[in-house]
């Protein structure tokens, strides 16, 4: 076990690691890291200040840079501004867009990407270890905690991030082609220039815009329709609302339209 004059030195090596480079990072293990909700890490970010002095006491505010039903790009700006107010850091959790989003350069306070099933990369900004405070000091533990990346760390985010930007293809090309379907009443995807959050996803998203399409049918077509498990890779979800999630697959896009104009024919 380590003593504390070595958890100290490995603190301060964190912080001069931090200050020349700009950023710090760390691997580390899933289990007990701070993607792991419900250890007190955590509080979800609501939509204004107000509702935000009502939150326990968590480290950090939580931000998905895409989110919601139907999705939506986030703006991380924003909710630094409203986590910061509250005397708190954000946390951008990269689960679903991995390497393509620098949120902390846009004003998170750390940022955390799954890389395989046990690991998780933390980057942490540097302003975020500084005079923090309590906050500060219990970065600075989690990054001592965990490894310095290596070349199979780059390797990792390599791949991940070939597979966002061919899934992020798929969507574009799946999102046009619901747009254009007669069944499909509304198309909500950050790729599409109409889209509401098509701007501040330009300026948040790097190689693409993800792989989430959100639809709504048109008329009163059932959403529920039991035939949508069905499609080859990709995956469709309801909220039990009209709005269906749907996460193409990096996969040859025409695959899964055509796939789609078959459950799409047998929606009534």
């Amino acid at each position: 076990m380590s003593t504390r004059a070595e958890r100290k030195a490995r603190k301060r090596k964190v912080v001069s690691r931090v200050l020349t480079g700009g950023a710090a990072l760390s691997l580390m293990s899933q289990k007990g890291t701070v993607r792991q909700k419900g250890t007190g890490h955590f509080c979800l970010i609501p939509e204004d200040a107000a509702q935000m002095s009502q939150m326990g006491t968590g480290h950090f505010c939580l931000i998905a840079p895409l989110a919601g039903t139907p999705v939506a790009c986030q703006d991380l700006g924003a909710a630094t501004a409203r986590a910061h107010a509250a005397g708190r850091l954000l946390l951008a959790d990269l689960a679903d867009c991995p390497s393509a989003c620098p949120a902390i350069r846009l004003g998170a306070d750390a940022m955390v990407e799954p890389l395989a099933e046990d690991r998780v990369l933390l980057r942490v900004a540097a302003d975020a270890l500084v005079g923090k405070g309590a906050d500060g000091d219990w970065l600075q533990d989690m990054l001592a905690s965990g490894q310095e990346p290596d070349a199979q760390t780059d390797g990792l985010l390599a791949a991940r991030n070939q597979q966002w930007r061919r899934a992020s293809d798929a969507a574009q090309v799946v999102a046009s082609y619901l747009r254009c379907h007669p069944r499909v009443g509304e198309v909500r995807y950050p790729g599409l220039r109409d889209d509401p959050s098509f701007d501040l996803a330009a300026r948040t998203l790097e190689g693409g815009f993800g792989a989430c399409v959100s639809f709504r049918l048109a008329g009163e077509g059932d959403p529920s329709h039991a035939a949508w498990g069905d499609l080859p890779g990709a995956k469709i979800a309801s909220n039990g609302g009209p709005w269906l999630n749907l996460t193409c697959a990096a996969g040859d896009p025409m695959a899964q339209v055509l796939s789609l104009e078959g459950e799409l024919a047998k929606v009534q």
